[in-house]
Protein backbone atom coordinates (compact mmCIF):
# COMPACT_ATOMS: atom_id res chain seq x y z
CA UNK A 1 0.00 0.00 0.00
CA UNK A 2 1.52 3.50 -1.05
CA UNK A 3 1.65 6.67 0.57
CA UNK A 4 -0.98 7.99 -1.82
CA UNK A 5 -3.86 4.88 -1.13
CA UNK A 6 -2.58 5.45 3.10
CA UNK A 7 -3.44 9.55 2.30
CA UNK A 8 -6.66 9.11 1.01
CA UNK A 9 -7.31 6.51 3.53
CA UNK A 10 -6.45 8.69 6.47
CA UNK A 11 -8.44 11.74 4.63
CA UNK A 12 -11.28 9.66 4.13
CA UNK A 13 -11.65 8.97 8.03
CA UNK A 14 -11.43 12.52 9.10
CA UNK A 15 -13.73 13.52 7.04
CA UNK A 16 -16.17 10.59 7.79
CA UNK A 17 -15.84 11.08 11.93
CA UNK A 18 -16.08 15.54 11.06
CA UNK A 19 -19.12 14.89 9.35
CA UNK A 20 -20.32 12.40 11.83
CA UNK A 21 -19.65 14.44 15.01
CA UNK A 22 -21.33 17.95 13.06
CA UNK A 23 -23.91 16.06 12.22
CA UNK A 24 -25.22 14.46 15.44
CA UNK A 25 -24.44 17.86 17.21
CA UNK A 26 -26.54 19.60 14.92
CA UNK A 27 -29.63 17.33 15.48
CA UNK A 28 -29.23 16.64 19.03
CA UNK A 29 -28.18 20.33 20.10
CA UNK A 30 -30.14 22.48 17.59
CA UNK A 31 -33.11 20.26 16.25
CA UNK A 32 -33.02 18.85 20.19
CA UNK A 33 -33.85 15.39 18.69
CA UNK A 34 -33.02 11.62 20.49
CA UNK A 35 -29.69 9.77 19.73
CA UNK A 36 -31.19 7.56 17.60
CA UNK A 37 -33.03 9.37 15.74
CA UNK A 38 -29.83 11.96 15.53
CA UNK A 39 -28.04 8.53 13.73
CA UNK A 40 -30.97 7.88 11.44
CA UNK A 41 -31.07 11.42 10.44
CA UNK A 42 -27.00 11.22 10.55
CA UNK A 43 -27.34 8.21 7.76
CA UNK A 44 -29.53 9.74 5.64
CA UNK A 45 -27.09 12.55 5.05
CA UNK A 46 -24.46 10.05 3.29
CA UNK A 47 -26.94 9.56 0.59
CA UNK A 48 -27.68 12.30 -2.63
CA UNK A 49 -30.85 14.10 -2.36
CA UNK A 50 -31.04 13.89 1.13
CA UNK A 51 -33.13 16.72 2.31
CA UNK A 52 -32.04 20.07 3.04
CA UNK A 53 -32.18 21.58 6.63
CA UNK A 54 -33.70 24.62 7.36
CA UNK A 55 -31.61 25.99 10.61
CA UNK A 56 -28.57 24.38 11.80
CA UNK A 57 -25.52 25.51 10.73
CA UNK A 58 -23.71 22.14 11.76
CA UNK A 59 -25.95 20.24 9.98
CA UNK A 60 -25.44 22.71 6.70
CA UNK A 61 -21.61 21.70 6.73
CA UNK A 62 -21.98 18.01 7.13
CA UNK A 63 -24.50 17.80 4.36
CA UNK A 64 -21.75 18.78 2.02
CA UNK A 65 -19.00 16.79 3.60
CA UNK A 66 -21.22 13.95 3.46
CA UNK A 67 -20.60 13.64 -0.46
CA UNK A 68 -17.65 14.47 -0.52
CA UNK A 69 -16.70 11.38 1.66
CA UNK A 70 -19.08 9.38 -0.73
CA UNK A 71 -16.95 10.50 -3.73
CA UNK A 72 -13.27 9.83 -2.08
CA UNK A 73 -14.74 6.36 -1.16
CA UNK A 74 -15.90 5.48 -4.42
CA UNK A 75 -12.48 6.64 -6.01
CA UNK A 76 -10.63 4.62 -3.75
CA UNK A 77 -13.42 1.80 -4.56
CA UNK A 78 -12.48 2.22 -8.34
CA UNK A 79 -8.85 3.04 -8.26
CA UNK A 80 -7.63 0.70 -5.33
CA UNK A 81 -10.16 -1.86 -5.12
CA UNK A 82 -9.72 -2.67 -8.81
CA UNK A 83 -5.60 -3.15 -8.25
CA UNK A 84 -6.64 -5.68 -4.89
CA UNK A 85 -9.29 -7.46 -6.87
CA UNK A 86 -6.82 -8.48 -9.88
CA UNK A 87 -4.03 -9.27 -7.11
CA UNK A 88 -6.99 -11.54 -5.04
CA UNK A 89 -7.44 -13.65 -8.48
CA UNK A 90 -3.42 -14.52 -8.65
CA UNK A 91 -2.83 -17.83 -8.03
CA UNK A 92 0.00 -20.23 -9.21
CA UNK A 93 2.04 -16.99 -10.13
CA UNK A 94 5.43 -15.60 -10.67
CA UNK A 95 6.15 -12.71 -8.54
CA UNK A 96 9.78 -11.18 -9.82
CA UNK A 97 11.22 -8.12 -7.17
CA UNK A 98 13.35 -6.33 -9.57
CA UNK A 99 12.95 -4.86 -13.32
CA UNK A 100 16.37 -4.06 -14.39
CA UNK A 101 17.73 -6.40 -17.15
CA UNK A 102 17.80 -9.24 -15.94
CA UNK A 103 14.37 -9.28 -14.79
CA UNK A 104 12.98 -8.46 -17.79
CA UNK A 105 14.62 -11.07 -19.08
CA UNK A 106 12.92 -13.62 -17.08
CA UNK A 107 9.64 -11.94 -17.83
CA UNK A 108 10.20 -12.46 -21.92
CA UNK A 109 10.77 -16.43 -20.66
CA UNK A 110 7.70 -16.48 -18.94
CA UNK A 111 5.69 -14.88 -21.56
CA UNK A 112 5.87 -17.72 -23.55
CA UNK A 113 4.19 -19.72 -21.37
CA UNK A 114 0.71 -19.34 -22.00
CA UNK A 115 -2.00 -17.86 -19.35
CA UNK A 116 1.38 -17.57 -17.14
CA UNK A 117 0.25 -14.61 -14.43
CA UNK A 118 3.26 -12.72 -13.49
CA UNK A 119 3.43 -10.07 -10.83
CA UNK A 120 6.74 -7.54 -11.22
CA UNK A 121 7.87 -5.10 -8.29
CA UNK A 122 10.03 -2.52 -8.46
CA UNK A 123 10.04 1.22 -7.46
CA UNK A 124 11.72 2.59 -10.43
CA UNK A 125 8.85 1.48 -13.14
CA UNK A 126 6.85 4.37 -14.57
CA UNK A 127 3.68 3.67 -12.67
CA UNK A 128 1.83 1.01 -11.23
CA UNK A 129 -0.58 -0.97 -13.89
CA UNK A 130 -2.98 -3.59 -13.44
CA UNK A 131 -4.39 -6.53 -15.59
CA UNK A 132 -6.20 -10.06 -15.10
CA UNK A 133 -2.72 -11.57 -16.21
CA UNK A 134 0.28 -8.76 -15.60
CA UNK A 135 0.70 -6.72 -12.39
CA UNK A 136 3.46 -3.94 -12.33
CA UNK A 137 3.77 -2.61 -8.67
CA UNK A 138 5.80 0.29 -8.28
CA UNK A 139 6.69 -0.45 -5.23
CA UNK A 140 9.92 -0.83 -2.76
CA UNK A 141 10.07 -4.58 -1.91
CA UNK A 142 11.12 -3.85 1.96
CA UNK A 143 9.80 -5.91 5.05
CA UNK A 144 6.22 -3.65 5.26
CA UNK A 145 5.41 -4.45 1.81
CA UNK A 146 6.45 -8.14 1.86
CA UNK A 147 4.04 -8.10 4.84
CA UNK A 148 1.23 -6.61 3.48
CA UNK A 149 1.29 -8.85 0.36
CA UNK A 150 1.63 -11.99 2.27
CA UNK A 151 -1.44 -13.60 0.91
CA UNK A 152 -0.28 -12.81 -2.71
CA UNK A 153 2.73 -14.49 -1.89
CA UNK A 154 1.21 -17.43 0.31
CA UNK A 155 -0.90 -18.23 -3.00
CA UNK A 156 2.39 -17.91 -5.66
CA UNK A 157 4.03 -20.75 -7.69
CA UNK A 158 7.59 -19.25 -6.99
CA UNK A 159 9.02 -15.71 -6.66
CA UNK A 160 12.17 -14.71 -8.49
CA UNK A 161 14.55 -11.87 -6.45
CA UNK A 162 16.31 -10.24 -9.23
CA UNK A 163 17.64 -7.07 -8.12
CA UNK A 164 20.91 -5.74 -8.67
CA UNK A 165 22.57 -5.80 -5.30
CA UNK A 166 23.45 -9.23 -4.07
CA UNK A 167 23.19 -8.04 -0.85
CA UNK A 168 19.67 -6.59 -1.16
CA UNK A 169 18.38 -10.10 -3.03
CA UNK A 170 19.94 -12.56 0.15
CA UNK A 171 18.08 -10.07 2.68
CA UNK A 172 14.76 -10.02 0.51
CA UNK A 173 15.18 -13.87 0.26
CA UNK A 174 15.65 -14.20 4.43
CA UNK A 175 12.15 -12.38 4.95
CA UNK A 176 10.18 -14.43 2.42
CA UNK A 177 11.76 -17.33 3.70
CA UNK A 178 10.67 -16.77 7.09
CA UNK A 179 7.04 -15.66 6.40
CA UNK A 180 7.10 -18.24 3.50
CA UNK A 181 8.82 -21.82 4.78
CA UNK A 182 7.82 -23.96 1.53
CA UNK A 183 7.77 -21.22 -1.07
CA UNK A 184 10.13 -21.65 -4.17
CA UNK A 185 12.27 -18.97 -4.63
CA UNK A 186 15.47 -17.73 -7.55
CA UNK A 187 17.79 -15.61 -5.78
CA UNK A 188 20.06 -13.43 -8.09
CA UNK A 189 23.61 -13.65 -7.42
CA UNK A 190 26.39 -12.64 -9.16
CA UNK A 191 29.15 -11.65 -7.28
CA UNK A 192 29.55 -14.59 -4.45
CA UNK A 193 31.13 -17.16 -6.73
CA UNK A 194 30.51 -21.06 -5.41
CA UNK A 195 27.90 -19.63 -3.74
CA UNK A 196 25.46 -22.38 -2.59
CA UNK A 197 22.01 -22.53 -0.70
CA UNK A 198 21.18 -25.51 2.18
CA UNK A 199 17.62 -24.47 1.71
CA UNK A 200 16.76 -26.72 -1.62
CA UNK A 201 13.78 -24.82 -2.24
CA UNK A 202 16.21 -22.05 -2.90
CA UNK A 203 17.93 -21.53 -5.98
CA UNK A 204 20.90 -19.67 -7.83
CA UNK A 205 19.62 -17.13 -10.36
CA UNK A 206 22.49 -15.62 -12.43
CA UNK A 207 22.80 -13.77 -15.69
CA UNK A 208 25.16 -14.27 -18.57
CA UNK A 209 25.95 -11.10 -20.37
CA UNK A 210 27.76 -11.31 -23.28
CA UNK A 211 28.72 -8.06 -26.20
CA UNK A 212 30.17 -8.36 -29.45
CA UNK A 213 33.44 -6.58 -29.36
CA UNK A 214 36.34 -5.75 -32.27
CA UNK A 215 39.38 -7.72 -32.79
CA UNK A 216 41.36 -4.97 -31.28
CA UNK A 217 45.69 -5.88 -31.36
CA UNK A 218 48.08 -2.94 -30.61
CA UNK A 219 45.96 -0.42 -29.20
CA UNK A 220 45.37 1.13 -25.98
CA UNK A 221 42.25 -0.06 -24.63
CA UNK A 222 40.81 2.42 -21.58
CA UNK A 223 38.47 0.51 -19.43
CA UNK A 224 35.30 2.30 -17.59
CA UNK A 225 34.25 -0.21 -14.86
CA UNK A 226 35.81 -3.31 -13.58
CA UNK A 227 31.99 -5.31 -13.17
CA UNK A 228 30.78 -8.07 -15.36
CA UNK A 229 31.22 -6.52 -19.21
CA UNK A 230 34.43 -4.58 -18.09
CA UNK A 231 35.99 -7.85 -17.01
CA UNK A 232 34.80 -9.38 -20.48
CA UNK A 233 36.64 -7.23 -22.63
CA UNK A 234 39.60 -7.04 -20.11
CA UNK A 235 39.87 -10.98 -20.81
CA UNK A 236 39.36 -10.85 -24.62
CA UNK A 237 41.84 -7.85 -24.89
CA UNK A 238 44.43 -7.97 -21.98
CA UNK A 239 47.15 -9.90 -24.29
CA UNK A 240 47.01 -7.81 -27.31
CA UNK A 241 46.56 -4.13 -26.02
CA UNK A 242 47.92 -2.33 -23.35
CA UNK A 243 44.48 -1.81 -20.70
CA UNK A 244 43.91 0.94 -18.59
CA UNK A 245 40.97 0.05 -16.30
CA UNK A 246 39.13 2.97 -14.28
CA UNK A 247 37.37 1.54 -11.34
CA UNK A 248 36.00 3.64 -7.82
CA UNK A 249 35.58 0.01 -5.93
CA UNK A 250 39.36 -0.75 -4.20
CA UNK A 251 37.29 -4.72 -4.08
CA UNK A 252 36.88 -5.08 -7.23
CA UNK A 253 40.39 -3.98 -8.56
CA UNK A 254 42.08 -6.59 -6.17
CA UNK A 255 40.08 -9.18 -7.19
CA UNK A 256 41.05 -8.17 -10.94
CA UNK A 257 44.48 -8.21 -9.73
CA UNK A 258 44.14 -11.94 -8.93
CA UNK A 259 43.90 -12.34 -12.78
CA UNK A 260 45.46 -9.81 -14.23
CA UNK A 261 48.48 -8.73 -12.77
CA UNK A 262 49.89 -4.72 -12.79
CA UNK A 263 52.13 -5.68 -16.04
CA UNK A 264 49.47 -6.49 -17.73
CA UNK A 265 46.78 -3.67 -17.24
CA UNK A 266 47.11 -0.45 -15.61
CA UNK A 267 44.60 0.14 -12.47
CA UNK A 268 43.56 3.54 -11.41
CA UNK A 269 41.28 3.62 -8.73
CA UNK A 270 39.01 6.72 -9.16
CA UNK A 271 35.20 7.69 -8.91
CA UNK A 272 34.61 8.33 -13.50
CA UNK A 273 32.02 11.08 -12.45
CA UNK A 274 34.50 13.08 -11.36
CA UNK A 275 37.56 12.36 -13.96
CA UNK A 276 37.98 15.22 -16.06
CA UNK A 277 39.45 16.04 -19.69
CA UNK A 278 43.05 17.71 -18.22
CA UNK A 279 43.39 13.97 -15.86
CA UNK A 280 42.91 11.92 -19.47
CA UNK A 281 45.22 13.85 -21.28
CA UNK A 282 47.68 14.80 -18.04
CA UNK A 283 47.82 11.02 -16.69
CA UNK A 284 47.08 8.42 -19.37
CA UNK A 285 47.36 10.44 -23.26
CA UNK A 286 51.03 11.84 -22.20
CA UNK A 287 52.14 8.80 -20.59
CA UNK A 288 51.32 7.31 -24.29
CA UNK A 289 53.45 8.72 -26.86
CA UNK A 290 53.08 6.21 -29.32
CA UNK A 291 50.15 6.23 -32.23
CA UNK A 292 48.28 3.61 -31.25
CA UNK A 293 44.30 3.01 -31.25
CA UNK A 294 42.75 3.99 -28.69
CA UNK A 295 39.50 1.88 -27.24
CA UNK A 296 37.49 3.38 -24.71
CA UNK A 297 34.46 1.35 -23.26
CA UNK A 298 32.17 2.58 -21.00
CA UNK A 299 30.91 -0.60 -18.97
CA UNK A 300 29.30 1.51 -15.95
CA UNK A 301 26.67 0.98 -13.49
CA UNK A 302 23.54 1.23 -15.19
CA UNK A 303 23.01 3.53 -18.68
CA UNK A 304 22.29 7.08 -17.58
CA UNK A 305 25.29 6.98 -16.09
CA UNK A 306 27.32 5.50 -19.27
CA UNK A 307 25.08 7.68 -21.62
CA UNK A 308 26.31 11.22 -19.43
CA UNK A 309 30.15 9.80 -19.43
CA UNK A 310 30.31 9.49 -23.44
CA UNK A 311 28.41 12.28 -24.17
CA UNK A 312 30.38 14.38 -21.79
CA UNK A 313 33.87 12.56 -23.08
CA UNK A 314 33.13 12.93 -26.87
CA UNK A 315 33.12 16.41 -26.39
CA UNK A 316 36.43 16.98 -25.14
CA UNK A 317 39.04 18.64 -27.42
CA UNK A 318 42.07 15.68 -26.26
CA UNK A 319 40.73 13.53 -29.29
CA UNK A 320 41.18 15.57 -32.24
CA UNK A 321 43.52 14.04 -34.60
CA UNK A 322 43.52 10.67 -32.27
CA UNK A 323 42.13 7.25 -34.18
CA UNK A 324 39.54 7.01 -30.54
CA UNK A 325 36.75 4.84 -30.43
CA UNK A 326 34.02 5.27 -27.85
CA UNK A 327 31.99 2.56 -26.68
CA UNK A 328 28.85 2.76 -25.09
CA UNK A 329 27.88 -0.50 -23.78
CA UNK A 330 24.13 -0.63 -22.18
CA UNK A 331 21.19 -2.59 -21.65
CA UNK A 332 18.12 -0.96 -23.14
CA UNK A 333 19.79 2.54 -24.74
CA UNK A 334 17.81 3.56 -27.73
CA UNK A 335 19.95 3.88 -30.95
CA UNK A 336 17.80 7.10 -31.92
CA UNK A 337 19.39 9.09 -28.51
CA UNK A 338 22.89 9.16 -30.00
CA UNK A 339 21.44 11.16 -33.77
CA UNK A 340 18.68 13.42 -31.20
CA UNK A 341 21.51 14.63 -28.62
CA UNK A 342 23.97 15.07 -31.55
CA UNK A 343 26.80 13.02 -31.02
CA UNK A 344 29.23 12.06 -33.61
CA UNK A 345 28.34 8.27 -34.40
CA UNK A 346 32.04 8.33 -35.95
CA UNK A 347 33.38 8.62 -32.74
CA UNK A 348 30.90 7.18 -30.16
CA UNK A 349 29.61 3.14 -31.05
CA UNK A 350 26.32 1.85 -28.96
CA UNK A 351 27.68 -1.63 -27.86
CA UNK A 352 24.15 -3.36 -26.55
CA UNK A 353 24.48 -5.83 -23.82
CA UNK A 354 23.22 -9.32 -24.09
CA UNK A 355 21.47 -10.77 -21.21
CA UNK A 356 20.85 -14.34 -20.04
CA UNK A 357 19.67 -15.57 -17.04
CA UNK A 358 20.03 -18.90 -16.64
CA UNK A 359 18.88 -21.23 -13.22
Amino acid sequence: MNKKHHLLIYLSLILFFVTTILSLYGFIIDDAIGFGDAIYQTIQLFKLGAPIPEKSIFINIARFLAPLVLILGGVQLLVFGLKEFCLWTFKEHTIILGYSQAGREIKKKLDNKKNHKVIIVDPNLEKTKYSFNQIFLKEEANEEFLTYMSNVFKRAYNVIIATDNDYINLKLGMIIRNQHQELLMYIRIEQLQNFEFKDEKIKICQSNYSIDLENTKDSLLIILGGGIIGKEILNKNVDKNKVILLEQSENIINKLKDEYDEERVCYKRTDVTMVTENDINTQILSLYHENKPIHIYMCLGGDWLGFKTAYQWSKWEIWKNKNVKIYLCGDNINPKLLDNCNIHKELVVLKKIKTEVKN
